[in-house]
This record gives structure tokens, C-alpha cells and sequence, in this order.
């Protein structure tokens, strides 16, 4: 296993198409057995124009300040990437098991989303198909596979949200984004000062 770090720049995550791009590279990356570590910057001209729009406040604003507000332009794509790799981490299982097979049919869900590390929706029929009485308990699972929800074996809807996503962390002292990433693809997150230099 290796440490890759990958740098895209404001052009390589300019437009949604461009950040499901990048989405791409970064889960092959880690399907690859890598540990990936990502610096996205901000889309486009992003930079530029809060250059600007601070200027039009206050030309001689603190660096504490521009600091803050030129981060911004990173977090909109370290959002809108972390959005683009959730859209790709669930797995769907639709499925007809025989109420007798129903904890077969968990094992196996459970393993799948664990081997593979995302998150999986499983559907399974209720009722009858034929001569089967189909055993329901379709569920969400995590990656480690714990089940974020679980129905019965009648028909009905669930939902899941993760609650404690952040397992101990002091979440709020991170972007909430670094955060679900880090732990979703189980990197560890380095929290630095960044000390903006005016140009």
C-alpha cells in the first residue's frame, strides 16, 4: 500500500462534471489499496474574485481575515467533491430471499458493504413469489457493517442517518466535509495553520 497525494487544481474541479471527474480518480486511487491524501483548490477564478471583493471592502483587510475568507473558495470544492464520492459509495442490493435464508441474506450484506467499504441499501421482497414467503428485512449498512437501519419482514420504509459519524472525534473543531472523508476512506486528518501571504 502506498500514501498518494493528489493535487487538482481550480480547473480540475471548475464545474460538476470536472469535480465527478476528480471523484473518479481519487476512489480508483483508494479501490487500488492506496491511502490517498487530496488538496483541491478553488474551482476557476474562485480565488481571484474574493481577491476582489475583499478589495471593494476594505483594501488593507487583516490577514486573519483574508485568510478566512479565501478559504472558502477550498472548502466549495472539498464540499462539492466530498458530495461527488458519497454519490458513488452505496452500494444497492435488490433481492427475493426466502424468509428462511434471511440471515444468510444479512451475512452476506453485511460482508459486501464491509469488502467493499461503502455503504449498502438492501431490498428485499416481501410476501410471496410462488410458493416462497419472501423474508423482507431489507436494511442501510455502513461500511463496517453496522446497520444504520433496519425494516422487518413486512413492507415498510426506512431511513437512515448516521448519527455519531464522527466516532469520537471533536468534529467540531474540523470541516465537517474533512471529516466525513477521513472517515469514510479511514485516513487520518492533520489539522495545520494555514498563514495566508498577500501576493
Amino acid at each position: 500500500m502506498s500514501l498518494i497525494v493528489q493535487k487538482f487544481g481550480g480547473s480540475s474541479v471548475r464545474d460538476a462534471q470536472r469535480i465527478r471527474n476528480v471523484a473518479h480518480i481519487i476512489a480508483d486511487a483508494y479501490r487500488a489499496g492506496n491511502q490517498v491524501l487530496v488538496v483541491l483548490s478553488a474551482q476557476g477564478d474562485t480565488t481571484d474574485d474574493l481577491i476582489e471583493k475583499a478589495r471593494e471592502i476594505n483594501p488593507r483587510a487583516s490577514k486573519r481575515e483574508m485568510d478566512m475568507l479565501l478559504s472558502t473558495g477550498e472548502q466549495i470544492s472539498i464540499a462539492l467533491c466530498a458530495m461527488a464520492l458519497e454519490g458513488m459509495d452505496l452500494l444497492f442490493v435488490v433481492a427475493q430471499w426466502p424468509e428462511k435464508r434471511t440471515m444468510h441474506l444479512e451475512t452476506l450484506a453485511r460482508a459486501r458493504a464491509i469488502e467493499n467499504q461503502m455503504f449498502l441499501a438492501l431490498c428485499n421482497s416481501v410476501g410471496t413469489a410462488g410458493e416462497t414467503r419472501c423474508g423482507g428485512h431489507s436494511a442501510v449498512i455502513d461500511p463496517w457493517g453496522e446497520y444504520l437501519a433496519k425494516a422487518g419482514d413486512r413492507e415498510e420504509i426506512i431511513t437512515a442517518i448516521q448519527e455519531g459519524l464522527f466516532r469520537g472525534t471533536s468534529a467540531n473543531t474540523f470541516s465537517p466535509c474533512c471529516v466525513a472523508v477521513s472517515f469514510l476512506y479511514t485516513m487520518p486528518v492533520t489539522v495545520t495553520l494555514s498563514l495566508w501571504k498577500a501576493p
